[in-house]
Order: C-alpha cells, then structure tokens, then sequence
C-alpha cells in the first residue's frame, strides 16, 4: 500500500499544471490570488477590482498569491497548495494510524486516503475545502493524540487546526470538530482525563490570537463584511433553499439529505465495498467489537466521518466537496475493516486494496486526456491565447459581452473587461481603439444582425466566438 500511496501522490503532482484553470470556482480563486499579488492587497480579498469579497476567509487565497509570488502565475502554482494541503492530511492519517496500528497499517489508511475520489480530486484543485479540512484533520489527529497521552504539543495543535478551520472557511470549522469530540466525550465521559490532556485556557486563547485579529481587521477594512459572513454565509445560506442573498453567484440548491449520496460518490471506489461489509457478518460483527473496545477508537471515527453529513443532511444549499472533512475517518476505517479480515502483516495481505486503490489514478489519468483539448474545459484559456496571438505587439482592448468568465480574468491578467448590453459593445466600437469581443454562441445572430459589417470573426471555443473590430477602409 506504500507503493499505491506513493504512486498516486506522484501522479497527482505531475498533473496539477497539466490542464486550464476550470471556471467558476477553480479560475475565480486563483484570479482572486492573482490580484492579490498584483495590487499588494492582502488583507482582503478582490472579488473584482475594488470590490471585496465577502464570502471566505483568506487562508486559501493567501497560500495561492504566496505560490504565485515565489513560482510564477500559472496553473501549477494555483494547485501547489492544495497538494502541499493535502500531503500534510496524508501524514496526519499516517500518524494516528501508525500510532494505533502499526506501520502497515498507516501506509494502508493513508492509500485508501488520497485514493478516494474526493481526495484525489481536490488534491489539485484550487478550493478552500482542503485548508479547511487540514484544520479539522488536525484538530482530531491532535485531540486524540493529546487525551491518548501523547507530548503536550498536541493539545495546541488541536486549537491550531481551529484556527487554521476559522481562517479557511470560518465557525463551521467548530461544528465539523465540536460536534464529532461533542457527541464521542459525552459517551466516553472521562471528563477530567480532558481537562487534564487539553490546554484549554491558553489553547483557546492561541486560537484567538491566530484567527481573530483578522476578522476584526476585515471588518475595519470593509464595514458589513461580519453581518454577511457570519447571518447570510454561515446561515441563510443553509436554511434557505435557493437563497438568493449570495453577492458572488447562486446558491446551489440540492434536495434535502443529497448529502449522503454525495459521500458515496466521493468515497469512490472504496464505496464499492460498503455492500460487502454490511452484508457479512464477519464484518458486522469486527465493527461492533470495533465500537465497544474501551478505548471508543471506532465510535471516535464513525462520529469523525458521520460529522459533515449530519451538519449538512437538511441543507438545501451544498456541494459535494461538503463531505471532504469526513473522509480521512473514513479512510481509517476501511482500513480497520480490511485489518479485521486478514493477517496484516503478510506480503499479499494488502493485494486487494491495492488494485481497488489503483482506479482512482487510471480513472483520473483517463478523464485527463479525454479534455487535454481545452476546448472541451470550461475555460477560456484557448479563447485568450487566441487573442493574445491576434494582439501580438498591438495595444488591442478584449471585451465579453454579458458573461466574463474568471478564467478570462485570470489568462488576460485582469485585461479582459464586461460589457453589460449591445450599446455598450457599440460605444466600444465607436472608440478608434481597437478591440476584440467574445460573444456568446446564442448571442452571435444578435451581434452580427447589429454589428455584422463592423465585425470580423477571428476565432471561439465551445462557449464564445471572438470577433475583431474591422475599421473602415
């Protein structure tokens, strides 16, 4: 299982500059970075020019305009951190499970890990769900670490992946961490064995000192940014089915309870295996003795896994990365399911696992070069480098018409302007600059019944065309 864990952090390194940024999410966090580097904001940041973004906290962004102050702008740099977030998740299981288990253990928790689909994915994406999961990973490596008598030190990592949690995402983290510790201490009830094991005066106050600062700057920078993050973001936005308060976008309104589904597809291929266990006794029978052992290591994880789905499970807005913090539990246990059946130190013992493991890479790495084309993304970095080609030398103006996509923003560096209507496009073809335009497909009649013999069509992909301004002969 060493080799399957190796295997596909490789693969996934490899691959993180291999393909566009993908709009909306991927393309408008890391333009969010770029203009962070570009205009040396950093305390808040741009969701356009001037204008605030509201939504998260930074963490995420930071790490990415970090990236790209050291590697350069371009899609590699955007992933890296989440990778790098990603490996330190990898060692974090590594470490609970090697310290419960053994080292074959871990090696075997740590591959089913970074092999489930969700993980895989988003190993390379530029999202705030990997920093956010890396605080609650840490957060419950840490507090059982810390109660199992480990050194000291755990006790503060437990308040440093909260912050970490609060940085990234904001006091969802609390819930995603006090509801599983909640929920397992109040069974377990060695009360004082807690109090004993966490520092929870000094730790407290080390999360403050690490997360807050920010929080009140932010709101001395851009008054209204706490009553938005905290009601509408942390509130609404859950209790509000297509709740339409969202300043960046569309809430994404699923049915109730579509967290659960979302889990199986995330835990893919792993998922496949569910059926097996639940149906034989065998396996049954090893998770129950898993549950009552003294220690309450399996009811620990199940709490740990369980957390997302029932913080999410009657939220009417949610996206499928939700589930993200639940899976390095998850990973354990499929671990301690697969312990329970075999000899787990043998050679062959891990030979099963392995080859389930292994469709996760070919499956990526198949998908990959089906959209190698960038054409088939949703990207605009094939349309700009059209246009930047056309340019070459010239000091032309690139407008969108109605929709600018983020990654136009992104691979224009920020060049590319939004014209809200038609007058708008024929003031700029007024103007003796000149000017490119993207147009989209089911916009095109319309243009061209207006503009048609001031236009000449130079190029597009699969959502615009791009047209060139023609000047008078």
């Amino acid at each position: 299982m060493a080799t399957l864990l190796v295997l596909a952090l490789l693969i996934r390194l490899a691959t993180l500059g291999a393909y566009p940024l993908m709009d909306t999410t991927e393309a408008r966090y890391a333009e969010m970075a770029r203009k962070m580097v570009e205009t040396g904001r950093w305390l808040m940041p741009q969701f356009d020019y001037g204008v605030p973004f509201w939504g998260k906290p930074p963490l995420s962004i930071w790490l990415t305009a970090l990236s790209f102050r050291l590697l350069g702008v371009n899609e590699f740099a955007a992933r890296l951190p989440t990778f790098m977030a990603t490996l330190m998740m990898v060692g974090l299981v590594f470490s609970i499970a090697r310290q419960h288990r053994g080292n074959n253990f871990g090696w075997g928790a740590s591959a089913v890990f970074i092999t489930s689909a969700v993980t895989f994915v988003l190993a390379g994406a530029v999202l705030m769900d990997p920093v956010l999961a890396l605080g609650t990973t840490l957060s419950m490596v840490a507090f059982w670490r810390a109660i199992s008598g480990a050194h000291r030190l755990w006790g503060y990592l437990f308040f440093v992946g909260l912050a970490i949690g609060l940085l990234a995402k904001g006091p969802v983290a609390l819930l995603l961490v006090g509801i599983p510790i909640g929920l397992w201490v109040m069974v377990h009830r060695q009360w004082q064995l807690y109090r004993q094991r966490l520092p929870l005066i000094t730790g407290t106050l080390l999360m403050l000192a690490l997360s807050l600062p920010w929080y009140l700057l932010a709101e001395r920078a851009s008054p209204g940014f706490l009553e938005y993050f905290l009601v509408g973001e942390h509130w609404k936005r859950f209790t509000q089915p297509g709740w339409t308060g969202d300043l960046y976008g569309n809430a994404h309104r699923q049915a109730y309870g579509m967290i659960w589904w979302y889990a199986l597809a995330s835990v893919f291929p792993w998922s496949l295996a569910i059926p097996v266990v639940l149906l034989q006794a065998k396996w049954r029978a090893s998770l129950s003795t898993l549950i009552r052992e003294p220690s309450r290591w399996g009811l620990y994880l199940i709490l740990w896994m369980l957390a997302p789905l029932l913080l999410f499970t009657l939220s009417g807005n949610i996206l499928y990365t939700y589930v993200y913090p639940g899976i390095p539990a998850f990973a354990l246990l499929a671990a301690e399911a697969w312990h329970s059946r075999t000899a787990p130190d043998t050679p062959t013992a891990w030979a099963i696992p392995l080859r389930i493991g292994l469709l996760t890479p070919f499956i990526f790495i198949a998908v990959l070069w089906s959209i190698v084309d960038i054409d088939r993304g949703k990207t605009e970095k094939n349309l700009i480098a059209q246009y930047l080609t056309l340019n070459h030398g010239l000091n032309s103006r690139l407008a969108y018409l109605h929709e600018r996509p983020f990654s136009a923003e992104f691979y224009s560096n920020g060049k590319a302007i939004k014209l809200a209507s038609l007058d708008a496009m024929a003031v700029l073809l007024n103007d003796p600059q000149s000017a490119y335009f993207a147009v989209q497909h089911d916009e095109r009649k319309n243009v061209l019944d207006r503009f048609g013999a001031r236009l000449t069509e130079v190029g597009n992909n699969r959502r615009f065309v791009l047209f060139k301004k023609r000047f008078p002969s």
